[in-house]
């Protein structure tokens, strides 16, 4: 673009023969010597550059781009002179502009359109109404119980019951004095105010707090209560508000680690299943039903449930895959294959099968 003397005079025959220097150069064949190319056309330079070899009629034009640093180089170009038009007003017509941007779109449309399928993954039935059962059962574990009531009656995600809380009025103000009201009483939860990123763009949980309606669950109260009872056993700083205690944190800790929970949900399946299920699928089995028996309303409760626009209604239509809890037993580590050992099993899984079989296949 030699003889240029200002932007405004730049047009798009100047940046065409730009890109297309840009992606080529001179390379000697003895050296390796490059120079970059400045013209269309030029005549190869008569000796090399490089002073150790001088070499006559020895360049040859090599590529020196890919096709796609090309593309990505005329795209700047293409949002820096639109920028000059439009908001400095520097020139009248952008000299970059793309003349087949509706057939470049069509090709982005026929790229998506050969991506994988979207997918949901469930378990089946018989799992998910086992473990509705045991959540009932005042003879479950009352963490596991309160953990499994809030991934299938509510569609929380894993990082929903890291940050879940108590409010404020029903925390005690000392270790070991009740509270101004009580947990079991008020049946209410907080929400810790989601925080929105560039591929996070919905804010969630549609109201503030979780207001729990215990009319279709009776027994809902009494495993309120439980839980607060040994909650507070394990409570070291009244000041806690998250739901869930750990007993491995500091005294002004946080919220429940990862593990904590990925623990607590192998525990609670494989106490009633003998099979090891995931919080992430439980609570996409939640969203199912919702999904599935919500009648016109199925879509309103997956947005109260948290789920974008988008995501809400995918579950109408995307692909259904079935997927078969592990054995509680199988672990691909040693250190995992040391924790499933010490988890309290029934001696037939929900599938009928002997909760030990691995281990009598591996002794036999």
């Amino acid at each position: 673009m030699l003889g240029l003397t200002s932007l405004a005079a730049v047009e798009a025959a100047h940046l065409e023969e730009y890109i297309h220097t840009l992606g080529l150069k001179w390379r000697c064949r003895h050296c390796s010597f490059t120079k970059n190319s400045i013209a269309r056309g030029e005549s190869p330079p008569i000796a090399c550059g490089n002073l150790e070899c001088r070499a006559l009629h020895s360049y040859e034009k090599v590529i020196r781009c890919s096709e796609r640093s090309v593309r990505g180089y005329s795209a700047m170009l293409n949002v820096f002179f639109r920028w000059l038009k439009d908001v400095e007003a520097g020139i009248e017509i952008n000299p970059a502009q793309t003349p087949h941007r509706r057939k470049s779109l069509k090709n982005k449309q026929k790229r998506r359109g050969r991506r994988d399928p979207v997918t949901i993954r469930y378990y089946d039935w018989e799992v998910i109404d086992a473990l509705l059962n045991a959540i009932e059962d005042p003879m479950t574990p009352v963490e596991e119980a309160m953990g499994l009531y809030l991934l299938l009656y509510h569609g929380f995600y894993p990082k929903e019951l890291k940050t879940v809380r108590i409010p404020s009025r029903c925390r005690p103000i000392v270790l070991g004095v009740e509270p101004a009201e009580s947990l079991e009483e008020v049946l209410t939860l907080e929400w810790r105010a989601r925080e929105l990123s560039r591929g996070r763009q919905f804010l969630g949980r549609t109201a503030e707090t979780l207001q729990l309606e215990p009319k279709d669950e009776p027994w809902l109260r009494d495993l309120f209560r439980r839980f607060v009872q040994e909650r507070n056993q394990k409570l070291r700083d009244p000041n806690n508000p998250y739901l869930f205690v750990g007993t491995n944190r500091h005294s002004r800790g946080g919220p429940a680690g990862d593990q904590y929970f990925q623990h607590l949900i192998e525990r609670a399946t494989a106490r009633v299943t003998g099979r090891i299920c995931t919080p992430d699928i439980l609570g996409k089995c939640s969203r199912i039903l919702y999904a599935e028996f919500g009648g016109h309303q199925g879509y309103r409760h997956l947005c109260e449930l948290g789920l974008g626009e988008d995501h809400a209604r995918s579950y109408a239509w995307a692909t259904r895959v079935r997927v078969v809890p592990k054995p509680a037993r199988q672990a691909t580590n040693e250190r995992d294959a040391k924790r499933r050992s010490r988890l309290t099993l029934p001696p037939i899984d929900i599938f009928g099968l002997p909760t030990d079989l691995e281990h009598r296949l591996a002794g036999g």
